[in-house]
């Protein structure tokens, strides 16, 4: 597609190893030279266009010329291949919420997963262009770039994923789920139970095991490890910490369970990661992704 070839250059031209957010708001380049495996991604709701090359987490591809949606909060492992190129919409609330002001549809019915992809059609890859082009006019692009971004969102709203991205603000188990999640974030580091979490959400501890199941894919124990782990391979990352003092600073009570967990999910002790993260031709592309 010939939009894609525009955009993939505007991406190497304008991008940085690993995720760099741009001056225009809410707009972030990926750029991945090389092949990149098990990278800690931290999707927000938000909108990613592939432009190039594919990456894949869990049970998900996502390959060139596809759109990505997230509309949880949610932190995975991803593999990327090299020349991986994308542009990503930090999805803004308040600014969806206005388009849909207008909008007929009914809130979707039943529990969505917090992940849906689908083609991205050429006005879609249009709008988007137009939008990370506007790096090339700093003059205008305060002007013009919230009348882009507004068109993408209107764009994925009556696309295939335009349920899935109403779902995001209007469905109230992604509310529910939304509020667990905000308060296992807020007191990551102290020690809470599945009932606590619960009764932030509103909902019994059943119905909160079910809603994680079916839009996460995790249970909220397993959330919150997901968490702390990439908190704590972050700081592992930044060279400012040890093993033991990452593992304290992100809730670990345990050094000999934080080490058997660290394993579990990057296939290295966290000394041996450390020593991975920190080399130079890693650390890079490492310390950009890790927080994205």
């Amino acid at each position: 597609m010939e939009r894609l070839d525009e955009l993939t250059g505007l991406i190497e031209r304008h991008g940085r190893p690993g995720a760099f957010r741009t001056p225009v708001p809410r707009l972030t380049l990926v750029r991945q030279d090389g092949p990149a495996d098990r990278v800690d991604l931290h999707y927000s709701t938000m909108m990613c266009l592939v432009a190039q090359g594919q990456k894949s987490f869990t049970d998900t591809f996502v390959g060139a010329g596809e759109v990505f949606l997230s509309i949880l909060d949610t932190y995975v492992l991803a593999d990327m291949s090299a020349g991986y190129r994308a542009a990503v919409l930090e999805i803004e609330t308040s600014l969806l919420l206005d388009i849909l002001t207008a909008d007929p549809l009914p809130p979707p019915s039943g529990v969505p997963r917090a992940f849906a992809k689908a083609g991205a059609d050429a006005a879609l890859v249009d709008a988007v262009t137009r939008w990370v082009r506007l790096l090339d006019e700093p003059d205008t692009a305060a002007a013009l770039a919230p009348l882009v971004e507004r068109e993408v969102l209107i764009r994925l709203l009556t696309g295939p994923l335009g349920a899935t991205l109403r779902a995001g603000v209007r469905s109230r188990p992604v509310v529910e789920v939304r509020a667990a999640v905000t308060f296992i974030v807020e007191h990551l580091t102290e020690p809470f139970t599945v009932g606590d979490v619960a009764r932030a959400a509103h909902v019994s501890e059943a119905t909160l095991f079910r809603l994680f199941k079916a839009t996460l894919g995790v249970t909220p124990v397993q959330y919150r490890q997901a968490h702390r782990l990439q908190r704590a391979r972050s700081l592992l990352a930044a060279g400012a910490h040890t093993a033991e003092s990452a593992a304290l600073a992100v809730g670990y009570r345990s050094a000999s369970q934080f080490g058997h967990d660290y394993r579990a999910r990057y296939g290295r002790t966290p000394g041996r990661d450390r020593e991975h993260l920190m080399r130079p031709d890693v650390r890079a592309t490492a310390t950009r992704l890790l927080s994205f």
